[in-house]
């Protein structure tokens, strides 16, 4: 897939590459951009709210990055050209919320788990009805 047809088919998912690309450089460039951005224990004096959200955007390698944007593109593409932009995004960003919101919760969930629950919406069709 090009990036025009790529931008045109699937915007969220293209701009949700950008930013994800841009904050890795950040990380790369600036020595307190991962400090900043990462999800600290909210009892730390190093946790901020925004902290939340911004974690959703670090990677910790080069593989890291390359992986998790490729799964974003085959299965983000998917899902937004079946919900819609607008309805993906808020997808994306309330599991990413929510995930940090477990985190900080300290409630221990296998990644099985999860990936288990997105198969079987998957498999049920429900992704429309999201």
């Amino acid at each position: 897939m090009a990036f025009n047809s790529m931008q045109r088919e699937t915007p969220a998912i293209f701009y949700l590459i950008v930013i994800n690309v841009l904050a890795y450089l950040a990380q790369q460039i600036l020595p307190f951009a991962t400090e900043w951005g990462a999800l600290h224990y909210f009892q730390s004096s190093l946790f901020k709210p925004h902290q939340i959200i911004t974690c959703m955007f670090l990677h910790g390698s080069l593989g890291h990055i390359f992986l998790n944007m490729f799964a974003l593109w085959i299965f983000g593409s998917i899902l937004e050209q079946s919900l819609g932009s607008k309805r993906f995004l808020n997808f994306y960003m309330i599991c990413g919320i929510g995930a940090s919101i477990l985190v900080q919760l300290n409630i221990p969930f296998s990644a099985s788990v999860y990936i288990k629950s997105l198969t079987d919406v998957v498999e049920q069709n429900d992704i429309a009805q999201m």
